[in-house]
């Protein structure tokens, strides 16, 4: 029996537990989320089941109202702070950058707001951001999108260098005037992330003339980081025409010799150019003057050709003619031989 009290004992003490915990959880549920707790100095703040908290009249409110909807005239929730804003001031932010990107006269306020957004603003006012900076584009742009690739969350960090790999794109297929920036690529390709990001870079920078992608490559095979290093080694000996490249020195001797090359190559087109319209553009003319030239080296090669052949054809005759004397001068021994021993042997008979 005393068993039997205790057990019923112990199971009502569980549902009285549980009946608190559920309205407990009730309680908190129907707080509006996005009003923050009421604080008090000196002292504790009043629970607002308390009596002494009731509204006028006693009575109790419905739960399903939200107790912190309409706080006291005195007990006013201090100012959210800046650095937690809440949503809607997120969406108003990202409402008022909207509304200058839609304004032709004022893209240059739109291009700041931008900027600053994407380096100080939340989550939300980054990714915002960051798109704003795929539409407005340029060299600005892309520099505040490695710095967002460097510093920023996960989300806003794969959306910057998205965004960075498109502009970059765009400005290698429309052959962009601004002048090629060797730190902002070097920069992107190290926060590019994980390797194979870096290597996606390292292609799209080798679509660029050497004399601007082996720089940059130089400067990444002074990494640091072992495989950021190896991909450099790799990407300079494919931009060098297989070269093996190891040490700036290297890259450097090499692209000196290359960039001179390529100058006399431009400066023999440049002549070519220059002769063809010395004379009124009489481009009809200049093409028959290439074409005999073409001819006479055509002539003068088979000239030399058949020298060659010639001087061979002699070459073997006087061979030949140095056997038959060979032979002539054989045979005259023989005959000699022979006479001597007839003579040899008459002398004896």
């Amino acid at each position: 029996m005393r068993l039997q009290k205790n057990t019923f004992i112990g199971l009502g003490l569980m549902v009285l537990a549980v009946a608190a915990i559920c309205v407990a959880w009730r309680l908190t549920a129907v707080r509006d989320p996005n009003t923050p707790p009421e604080t008090h100095q000196g002292a504790t703040a009043p629970s607002t089941l308390q009596d002494n908290n009731l509204p006028q009249g006693g009575s109790r409110p419905d739960l399903a109202t939200p107790l912190s909807a309409t706080p006291p005239a005195d007990k006013t929730p201090p100012p959210i702070a800046a650095t937690t804003p809440a949503p809607n001031k997120e969406h108003a932010t990202a409402s008022a950058l909207q509304e200058l990107l839609d304004d032709d006269a004022k893209h240059t306020q739109a291009r700041v707001m931008a900027m600053t957004m994407a380096v100080t603003g939340s989550d939300y006012e980054q990714l915002e951001a960051v798109n704003a900076l795929r539409w407005l584009g340029g060299q600005d742009a892309q520099k505040t999108l490695v710095k967002v690739m460097a510093s920023a969350g996960e989300e806003a960090a794969t959306e910057a260098r998205h965004v960075l790999m498109h502009l970059l794109t765009e400005d290698l297929i429309t052959d962009s005037p601004a002048p090629f920036d060797p730190s902002l690529w070097k920069e992107a390709i190290e926060a590019a992330g994980d390797e194979s990001e870096q290597e996606a870079f390292m292609v799209l920078l080798g679509a660029h003339p050497p004399r601007h992608a082996v720089p940059v490559l130089l400067d990444l095979l002074e990494s640091d980081d072992d495989n950021l290093k190896q991909l450099a080694q790799e990407h300079l000996e494919a931009n060098t025409s297989g070269e093996e490249i190891t040490t700036r020195e290297q890259g450097e001797e090499w692209l000196t010799e290359h960039l001179e090359e390529q100058e006399k190559i431009q400066l023999e087109e440049e002549q070519e150019l220059a002769a063809a319209e010395e004379g009124a553009v009489d481009l009809p003319r200049f093409a028959e003057l290439k074409k005999l030239e073409e001819e006479e080296a055509q002539k003068t090669a088979a000239a030399e050709e058949e020298e060659k052949e010639d001087q061979k054809a002699t070459e073997e005759k006087e061979e030949e003619e140095e056997e038959e004397e060979e032979e002539e001068e054989e045979e005259e021994e023989e005959e000699e031989a022979q006479k001597a021993e007839e003579e040899k042997a008459t002398e004896e008979n």
